[in-house]
């Protein structure tokens, strides 16, 4: 094989290798981001409390969207300043209160459903229980992720428009600063 030939070939067989690597990525869309305010700190970085505050005082807790961010950014945050973490636990609360009615609703769809299904077997019976079943896992690990007090390895994941902590230089100083994902 000539030399062009061989770099060629080593060249596709590394993208087969690529490509199995990206392939089995479910969320190719997303990025891990690191939340120890420890390692930002070696690289001299200064966390900017007002600007990641700003995220979360909020007057009203209906007109506005939360902001997405990750929960341990949330955690880390809250931990430095109390008024912080009053405006999360007020969000999460919020977002609670929201979510109780819609289980409620999924749980009575899932039991209705399954009380026509004991007289007669529909489709659309068997998707309610089907549907509502799903609804109601989802719900349910929303609400657990709002009681859980340790962190895990997805609540360091950031998708599209969500806030995620960055080291910028600002003024010949290093920063830490609230961004958005892209």
């Amino acid at each position: 094989m000539r030399r062009e030939e061989q770099a060629h070939h080593d060249f596709l067989s590394g993208l087969d290798s690529y490509l199995c690597i990206t392939e089995a990525c479910a969320m190719c869309y997303s990025a891990q981001i690191t939340s120890d305010y420890r390692k930002y700190q070696r690289f001299g970085g200064r966390l900017s409390l007002s600007d990641f505050a700003a995220l979360w005082l909020r007057d009203s807790y209906k007109e506005q969207k939360r902001p997405k961010a990750p929960k341990a950014l949330e955690e880390l945050v809250s931990s430095m300043d109390p008024q912080v973490k009053a405006s999360i636990g007020a969000w999460n609360a919020a977002e609670v209160a929201e979510l109780e009615p819609e289980l409620f609703k999924q749980r009575k769809r899932v039991a209705d459903a399954e009380r026509k299904l004991l007289t007669k077997v529909t489709k659309k019976a068997q998707d309610d229980v089907r549907i509502g079943t799903n609804k109601v896992r989802q719900i349910m690990g929303w609400l657990d992720d709002f009681k859980r007090r340790t962190l895990e390895p997805r609540d360091e994941r950031i998708f599209p428009q969500w806030y995620a902590p960055v080291l910028v230089v600002e003024n010949g100083q290093r920063a830490i600063k609230p961004m958005r994902y892209q």
